[in-house]
Order: structure tokens, then sequence, then C-alpha cells
């Protein structure tokens, strides 16, 4: 989103793509532009703190910046390529194993194979998924992917503590930031009468220091927003 923001400032016409390529064990992600593209002189300090390349553009100069800590604290790679008066092509690599396939879906007609809807210990039965999350948007993303699935949801944490001392859910997912109550302490409220259901955390922020605190919380496991289809899906064929 910050190199899809610079390219938007810097491109009063012509093009703005974003792609991926499947490369060096990981994915390379890139936006590239047909805009103003950076002097020369300039190039060394672009992925620099509180450098502002165009004084003119809104912005702190913090959000290559971060770009950058956020995906070498991943084991990844930034970089960039522009030519003045041309163009820019900003990258991002990260190490992960890449999977490949065609699962059918809503777009062509088929369903998606039942077997990727299956916690291992649930035999085949219909999910009941507690969905904690006060952001509509964030929860209709949910909601959509999971669209087979039986969904409860609260607004905060309070509200998911309540739910669960009162009925039994096969997974939670955990929004970190609720109001009256946020995710953190509600893990560690339901954690206290129940150690076995699995808990999810979603997150906005990606830091490792989030994941540890989610886990040190009693949660299972910690997913960054917005969720990945392939990713939330994932979790139900895996073993917990």
């Amino acid at each position: 989103m910050n190199y899809l923001t610079n390219a938007v400032k810097c491109t009063r016409s012509g093009y703005i793509k974003i792609g991926y390529t499947v490369e060096k064990g990981g994915i390379r992600i890139y936006v590239e532009d047909s805009g103003a593209g950076i002097p020369v002189e300039l190039q060394s300090r672009v992925f620099g703190r509180f450098q502002k390349l165009n004084e003119f553009a809104q912005g702190t100069g913090l959000g290559l910046a971060i770009t950058r800590a956020i995906v070498e604290a991943a084991g990844g790679e930034v970089g960039f390529t522009s030519v003045p008066g041309t163009g820019s092509t900003f990258w991002a690599w990260l190490p992960c194993e890449v999977e490949i396939r065609d699962e059918g879906g809503p777009d062509n007609g088929e369903q998606p194979s039942r077997q990727h809807f299956l916690v291992n210990e649930a035999g085949g039965k219909e999910l009941k998924v507690l969905v904690a999350e006060d952001n509509d948007g964030n929860y209709l993303l949910v909601q959509r992917i999971l669209r087979e699935f039986n969904l409860t949801r609260v607004q905060n944490g309070v509200e998911a503590v309540k739910k669960v001392l009162d009925e039994s859910f096969d997974l939670i997912l955990m929004d970190m930031k609720m109001p009256v109550m946020g995710g953190l302490e509600a893990t560690r409220k339901i954690r206290e009468f129940n150690s076995g259901t699995p808990i999810v955390a979603l997150t906005a922020n990606a830091f490792d220091s989030d994941k540890v605190s989610a886990i040190e919380a009693g949660c299972n496991a910690f997913l960054a927003k917005p969720v990945k289809k392939n990713q939330l899906l994932g979790l139900f064929s895996r073993k917990w």
C-alpha cells in the first residue's frame, strides 16, 4: 500500500501496474508507474527515515522506511529502479512456500473442494466459528471467505468471553484491537476456563512483538489483516 500510494502521488498520467512473480523461493511483489521518476542524486536516500523526495506531496517521509523494516524483519528484501521523467518500479521480495493450484470456485461455476473446510478433529461436521471483530468491512471479508461455515459475530472482547462461556466453538478468530476489551485481554480470560478451542489472532500489525504478545496471551496462530483467503482457509486443514 505504501508503494501504491507513492505511485499515485507521483503519476499524473499514464499507468500504474501492480503484480507479482514467484522467484528465489518466495514472492516478489512490485508496483510500476509511469510517473515523474526519482532524480539520480536522490535515489540513495529513498528508503531512509523522514525522506520526502517530493516536498509538494503529503506524507511524513516514513512510509518507505516502515516498508523496509517490515519486509526485512520477515527475512525479505526491498528495492527499486527509477528513470527520471519515465517512471519507477518498487518491489519487495518475501521468502515463503508457494503452492499454485486451481481449486475452482464461484467465478467458474464450480464449488470449492470440501476437504479444505475441515479441521482434522472435526470429523467433517459443519464448523462453528466465533468472529470477534468490530470493523464491518473486516468482518464482511471474513464472512465472504468463510461462507460455508456457521459464523457468530461479536464486536468486543467482553462479548467474546461471554459467548465462549455460553456456547462451544470449533475456532475463534480474535481481533486484537476492539472497544470495551481488546483481543489480548479477552484471550487471557478465555484461557482461564477454556484451554482447548483454537484462537487465531487477527491484527493490522505484522511486527514480531505483536505475534509474541498474541502467543503469550494464549493464541494458537496469528494472521495479519487484511486476511488472505488461502491463509484463512488453511487454518481448517491444519492439525491443532
